[in-house]
């Protein structure tokens, strides 16, 4: 109350100041505080937003690498389509299976998977690819060594093999060695067949010789070349020609050969070939170009290329000069 009395004893200048000193006071008390609560409200503001921006981006970002490591995984598996199929009993049924299996789990990453997803099937598919290329060169080499051959083939399979181990592309590796094995496959039949038809010619001219001991039948008629004047049937010469060229990078192209004969007159001639994969006279397989001919003539034999750098086809002509109730035969072989 004192004060009260003292304030009211002021002169009324002197009140107002007072008054407004004193409002001056509290406002500037409560001023300072509201001020720093905006500065902070405007900072964790900014960075919200700021936070906000860099999640889209590294969103953005993933959904990038994302999409392209899909379309890297898509070109990848696509240019396995096939694979396996094409070859067929160069690799193990169990190494194409994993092979398709893997293949398989990276399309359904590609379709629904996230980055790590899509990785670990492409190194699935990579592995697996592996396991082929281990599948191959241990049944190429084990052909290589049940194989007797020493030829071309052989050692086309063996350079194939030997490719798988060093190789960037797989599957141009892979289908190389299927090439090599299949020619090697096909040789080993050839010689089977060769082998066998050997035997049998042996055989028949055994049997032939025996055969020769017995008492001919009174009333059978005697050649026709008996006959005063007459020759016995025969090829009296042959003269391969010009062979087409496969060219430095063949692709299976088929060139030709052509091929002369002369017989003795009177003769008819028919003319066969057949294709080898080494230096020696087929015995079966071939195939009939001229039939009835006169006794001089020629023709051309249709050779198939090989693919790549595969072993070239030997060609055997076998050629048939005859007389009513005779023949003869004579064979040229080479390349």
């Amino acid at each position: 109350m004192k004060f009260v009395r003292q304030f009211r004893a002021f002169p009324m200048w002197a009140r107002v100041a007072a008054i407004a000193a004193g409002a001056v006071i509290v406002v500037g008390a409560i001023s300072i505080p509201v001020a720093a609560v905006a500065v902070d409200e405007h900072n964790r503001q900014l960075s919200l937003e700021r936070a906000a921006a860099a999640e889209r981006q590294a969103a953005a970002e993933a959904a990038e690498a994302l999409a392209d490591a899909k379309g890297d995984a898509a070109r990848l598996n696509a240019g396995f389509d096939g694979l396996t199929g094409s070859l067929a009993a160069t690799v193990s049924p169990d190494a194409a299976a994993t092979f398709e299996s893997a293949r398989v789990k990276l399309a359904f990453a590609i379709a629904d998977g996230e980055l790590d997803e899509v990785s670990a099937a492409v190194t699935g598919v990579t592995d697996a690819l592996e396991g082929l290329a281990a599948s191959a060169q241990a049944q190429a080499e084990a052909l290589i060594t049940a194989s007797s051959l020493a030829g071309a083939s052989r050692d086309a399979l063996t350079k194939a093999v030997a490719e798988l181990a060093t190789t960037d592309d797989v599957t141009a590796a892979l289908t190389r060695v299927k090439t090599a094995a299949d020619a090697v496959v096909a040789a080993q039949k050839a010689g089977k067949a060769a082998a066998d038809a050997a035997a049998k010619e042996r055989a028949e001219a055994e049997a032939e010789e025996d055969a020769s001991t017995w008492d001919e039948p009174a009333d059978e008629d005697p050649p026709a070349y008996s006959d005063p004047g007459v020759e016995p049937p025969g090829v009296i010469g042959m003269e391969p020609g010009e062979r087409g060229d496969c060219g430095a990078n063949p692709t299976g192209q088929v060139v030709s050969m052509s091929f002369s004969w002369q017989a003795r007159q009177g003769n008819t001639v028919d003319v066969y070939y057949a294709l080898t994969d080494g230096d020696y006279k087929a015995t079966s397989g071939f195939t009939q170009l001229v039939s009835g001919a006169g006794p001089s003539g020629s023709t051309s034999i249709p050779v198939t290329c090989p693919v790549g750098p595969g072993p070239y086809s030997f060609i055997t002509v076998k050629v048939v000069a005859s007389i009513p109730g005779d023949s003869a035969t004579a064979h040229y072989w080479g390349l």
